[in-house]
């Protein structure tokens, strides 16, 4: 008889659980979702999933230049700065450098882009030194 009182408890538990499971997506579903919102210029819908990713993981930047990039589309200049500033914080990656720099440029604020291309210059510069550096240690065979 207690057996079947906790059987509606139960029941009704797993339905009001079931619609959570069901709307969980992998990032690589999200990720998708959120290119075809680009692609039909659904950047508000885009750009909430790319929040929604960089919630899941705030290291993700990929999903920060993804946004960036949708938030450039719909004109929000201050926001899209931002985000790749913040992006930047991250992962200091020259061809992150390279779109702030053009969309500052495209924006009329070249002064701002100045630094921008300055960071993408010495980042390219220094990935180059690099390898140089590796190819002049590296010991050659006889």
């Amino acid at each position: 008889m207690v057996n079947l009182k906790i059987l509606p408890l139960l029941l009704s538990l797993g339905l009001a659980l079931t619609p959570q499971i069901s709307v969980a997506q992998t990032v690589e579903e999200l990720e998708q979702k959120a290119t075809s919102a680009e692609e039909v210029k659904n950047y508000e819908e885009a750009a909430n999933i790319w929040r929604s990713l960089i919630e899941r993981d705030r290291k993700n930047s990929y999903a920060y230049v993804k946004l960036a990039d949708v938030l450039s589309n719909q004109g929000k200049i201050a926001e899209t700065i931002a985000t790749y500033r913040q992006v930047l914080q991250l992962a200091p990656d020259s061809a992150i450098y390279l779109k702030l720099g053009n969309f500052l440029v495209e924006k009329g604020r070249t002064t701002e882009a100045m630094p921008a291309a300055s960071r993408f210059a010495s980042t390219l510069l220094s990935v180059k030194l690099s390898n140089s550096m590796l190819k002049v240690i590296q010991p050659t065979s006889f």
